[in-house]
């Protein structure tokens, strides 16, 4: 008996939103490991495409969704879990699995951090959604305003990057400013400056 194979399906660009274009063979790993680094990846997830009914069976005991984002509890991973499906909608299903991956990518060492890395993720898909709507757009209306929409995502995605990396540095703008005063008999006075009630300076 000679075994048939399956013939592979090309997915029109307009069914775009509604079918699953990352959908591979069942004996696919979500725990793909660089051999060139160090240390494992996080896990990943397969939650791309399945109705909301389907979801909760896929998805990954909250150990596993402790290590994607590297939170302390069980209930805060399942609860960043929740909101960034949430985030994404309906609509936005596709992109599941990138936005989650953010956290094998990106390693957020809390809780913040994790909450910083699926705001950018689900930032980034919605920044990239509204370019394509902008191209696919009927007449210059339309894409004039998917471009506002864009623009203000990539203003927000840079915001938030920014928002990662001083939390990540853990540093804090320190504005240091040297009071000198010279008397009438040459001495100088080298100090902070201070400012108190009535609008003084006081050198120390």
């Amino acid at each position: 008996m000679s075994k048939t194979r399956d013939t592979p399906q090309i997915v029109p660009l307009a069914n775009v939103e509604t079918q699953d274009l990352t959908k591979e063979s069942p004996d696919r790993s979500f725990k793909d490991v660089d051999p060139d680094r160090d240390r494992d990846v996080r896990p990943t997830t397969a939650l791309n495409g399945l109705p909301t009914t389907d979801l909760a069976e896929a998805t990954p005991d909250n150990h596993i969704l402790k290590k994607i984002f590297n939170t302390k509890t069980e209930v805060g991973a399942l609860g960043l879990l929740m909101t960034t499906l949430n985030g994404l909608g309906l609509k936005g299903a596709l992109f599941r699995d990138f936005v989650l991956a953010m956290g094998a990518e990106l390693e957020p060492k809390d809780a913040i951090e994790a909450m910083l890395v699926t705001q950018m993720g689900v930032t980034h898909a919605s920044m990239m959604e509204a370019s394509k709507k902008a191209w696919d757009a009927p007449d210059v209306t339309a894409r004039e305003a998917y471009d506002r929409i864009m623009n203000r995502l990539a203003r927000t995605f840079g915001m938030q990057m920014e928002q990662l990396r001083r939390y990540r540095s853990g540093s804090s703008q320190v504005v240091r400013v040297e009071h000198v005063t010279v008397n009438a008999g040459g001495q100088a006075i080298v100090g902070s400056v201070h400012s108190e009630g009535g609008g003084r300076e006081k050198g120390r």
